[in-house]
Formats: structure tokens, C-alpha cells, sequence
């Protein structure tokens, strides 16, 4: 159960009303007010993929890692289906389901998630000097740049998760700068080449990682790719 005073909640209630009958996302059960407070709920989820990897040691094998990546891609392929962004992919955000439902992973926290298209299917103007949105770690390069997020920020976002689960750490993790630290990560993502950032790693994870930056702002992305 999620209480807040802020319309967080109200964007949550209406992705998840929007993904019901989509599998992978959470079921809700009640969404109501009382007073300022708005409060909602959900059905009961496994843990997350930030705890589970915690438990495995700080590493996931390739097999493990790749099999999350298609579900995740899944997951986001489906909310941009419905025409929202997400906004912020972390390994928190990804829960395993329970019971006959354990080999299934679930997205959620829709709080920070944005509508790309409106009600004519136009979408969303480009624009700079955005804020970041989202966890730093995985924010895409343009959303550091302050570019609007589309469906491409979502993808690279996870890219830099998978590349995490698979080497346990990124380049810019611990970077110590004060009320410089987000330019200092920006600064090493815009630096490291790809080919370096997936050094050992399949070359698959280069394409995926080089496919999504080189999507245009507007371009729909091939999930299946």
C-alpha cells in the first residue's frame, strides 16, 4: 500500500488501470482518497531485482541476465504500447512475481512516468533544458543533457542495468564531486566508448547499447532487434 499527498499516486492509477490486462504489471486493488492524502493498492509482489542480486553475490550469470533483459524490453514495450514513458528503470523497479507467477517479472513505480502521445496521437514537442528525472546511475545521455525523454531514454536505461547485472558495477558508481556529482557521471558516460563500457561482454550488448542511442527522439524502436 503506497500513501501520498501528491499526484504521484494519481499517474500510478492510471497506468495500471491503462496495463490490467497486461502481464507483467501490478494488479490494483484500491485507489482512494482521504483528506489531502491519496492512498493505493496493489497485489502482493516478490522481491526485487536489486535485492536478488544483492543476495547472488553482486552478479548474475549471462543466461539469468539476458532472460531479465527480454522481459524488461517486454515490460517497457508494452507501456510505451499505451503511450507512456517510464522514466525510471532501476533493478528496484523490477519485482519477481510469487507462486505460479515466480518465473514472471513485474515493472512497477509508474509515479514518474510521462504520456509521449496525446488523446490525436501527436507526440510530444522536443525540447531542452529538462530536468533529470529518473535514478542517475541508468539515466540515458540525453536525459542528462536535459532532452526530453522518449521511448529511447526507457531502452538505454536498460542497457546500462543489464551491463550492471553483468559486471557489477558501472564506471561512474562512487564518483565523489559534491553538487558536481551528476555532471562528473554525465561527463564519464559521454567519455567511456561503448565498446569500452561492454568490454568482455557479447557483442550483442554493444548493438543493443549503440541501437538505442542512435534512435531519433520521435523513432519508434525495434523491441524485437
Amino acid at each position: 500500500i503506497y500513501r501520498t499527498k501528491n499526484y504521484f499516486l494519481k499517474i500510478e492509477r492510471n497506468v495500471m488501470e491503462l496495463t490490467k490486462n497486461s502481464i507483467g504489471f501490478p494488479q490494483l486493488i484500491t485507489f482512494n482518497s482521504q483528506g489531502e492524502s491519496n492512498y493505493l493498492a496493489m497485489n502482493l509482489l516478490g522481491p526485487n531485482l536489486y535485492d536478488l542480486f544483492d543476495v547472488c553475490d553482486g552478479h548474475f550469470t549471462m543466461q539469468t541476465t539476458l532472460l531479465i533483459g527480454i522481459q524488461m524490453i517486454s515490460r517497457i514495450q508494452e507501456l510505451h504500447s499505451k503511450n507512456y514513458l517510464h522514466r525510471d528503470i532501476k533493478p528496484e523497479n523490477f519485482l519477481i512475481g510469487i507462486g505460479f507467477r515466480s518465473n514472471i517479472i513485474y515493472i512497477i513505480d509508474f509515479g514518474l512516468s510521462k504520456k509521449y502521445k496525446d488523446s490525436k496521437m501527436n507526440h510530444l514537442p522536443y525540447r531542452e533544458h529538462r530536468p533529470l528525472t529518473g535514478t542517475t546511475r541508468y539515466a540515458s545521455i540525453n536525459t542528462h543533457l536535459g532532452i526530453e525523454q522518449s521511448r529511447r531514454d526507457d531502452l538505454e536505461s536498460i542497457g546500462y542495468v543489464l551491463i550492471y547485472f553483468l559486471k557489477g558495477n558501472l564506471p561512474w558508481q562512487g564518483l565523489k564531486a559534491g553538487d558536481q556529482k551528476y555532471n562528473r557521471i554525465m561527463e564519464k558516460k559521454l567519455q567511456i566508448p561503448t565498446e569500452v563500457l561492454c568490454y568482455g561482454l557479447p557483442d550483442e550488448i554493444v548493438h543493443y547499447l549503440n541501437y538505442t542511442k542512435n534512435l531519433r527522439f520521435e523513432e519508434r524502436p525495434d523491441y524485437r532487434s
